[in-house]
């Protein structure tokens, strides 16, 4: 049975709806603030990654997280705006939940990026040397169609050919946005 929205359920929920109706640039900001406390303190970081994955781990379970966290942000810092990251998204930009590209007809399931995840690592580095977000679970996005999500290029991916050329996304061809 499907029950309606309810705030106990989805206790952050509140926060999101209040941090969507502020304008994009102050949202945007609040959330890289957010980030960048979490990825300085460790502390604030448990809190961050407790508070948006609605999981309940202790700090012990949390410390190999926050060390795979600051080893992807470093690696895409050191990478720079290559299409890869958030800083690829414009900081003015709507959050949204959508590409510019079609999918391709034999991509299943349709909508979805099934258990590819590229996009989620440093798939650009050799295989020994990339790391997985920190928001990757295993069962997929800890985050999906979050805030996070939708402020950063998650939820815009891909936005161009070279994000596709660089993850070699299986789900969308090169020529799709010729096509779109």
């Amino acid at each position: 049975m499907n029950r309606p929205y309810s705030l106990s359920l989805q206790p952050w929920k509140w926060v999101q709806v209040g941090l969507r109706a502020l304008p994009n640039p102050l949202t945007r900001t609040l959330i890289v603030a957010d980030l960048t406390l979490g990825t300085a303190i460790p502390l604030w970081g448990w809190w961050l990654y407790r508070r948006w994955t609605r999981k309940r781990i202790d700090f012990r379970s949390y410390w190999p997280i926050y060390v795979r966290s600051l080893q992807f942000t470093w690696r895409h810092l050191r990478r720079g705006p290559l299409h890869t990251g958030m800083w690829t998204t414009d900081w003015r930009s709507p959050p949204i939940r959508q590409t510019g590209a079609r999918e391709r007809s034999d991509h299943f399931p349709r909508g979805s990026c099934g258990t590819c995840t590229k996009c989620c690592r440093t798939s650009w580095l050799p295989p020994a040397q990339q790391v997985a977000c920190p928001f990757l679970g295993d069962h997929g996005c800890t985050i999906y169609a979050g805030l996070y999500w939708d402020y950063f290029n998650c939820g815009r991916y891909p936005t161009g050919e070279p994000e596709l050329r660089v993850y070699q996304c299986p789900r969308f061809t090169v020529s799709s946005f010729d096509d779109a």
